[in-house]
C-alpha cells in the first residue's frame, strides 16, 4: 500500500476520534448520537488499517474492538428509539 496513503488514513482517523471525543467533552454532542458513534467507528476503522499497515497487531487489535463497540452502540441507540406513530399498533379496544 501506498506509505503516503497509509499516513493519511492514520491522520484522519486520529482526527476523528479525537474531534468526536473533543466534541463530547465540550458537550457539543452527545455519546447517544449517530456523530459521536459514526465518527468512533470511522476512525477506529482508519486505525485499524493503519496499525495493520505498519504491522502493529495490538494497536489493531484495541481499534478494530473499538469499532465494534461503535456498531454495537448504534444497534443500541436504533433499538431504543420508539417507532413513528403510524408505524406503532393500534391500541387494544
Amino acid at each position: 500500500m501506498n506509505p503516503t496513503l497509509v499516513e493519511a488514513i492514520g491522520w484522519a482517523g486520529a482526527v476523528a476520534i479525537l474531534g468526536s471525543y473533543g466534541a463530547l467533552s465540550l458537550k457539543k454532542i452527545k455519546s447517544d448520537s449517530y456523530a459521536y458513534q459514526n465518527a468512533n467507528i470511522a476512525g477506529g476503522a482508519f486505525l485499524t488499517i493503519y496499525s495493520f499497515a505498519k504491522s502493529a497487531f495490538a494497536s489493531m487489535f484495541v481499534n478494530a474492538i473499538w469499532v465494534f463497540i461503535g456498531l454495537y452502540a448504534i444497534y443500541a441507540i436504533r433499538k431504543s428509539q420508539k417507532p413513528p406513530r403510524e408505524l406503532e399498533a393500534p391500541p387494544n379496544a
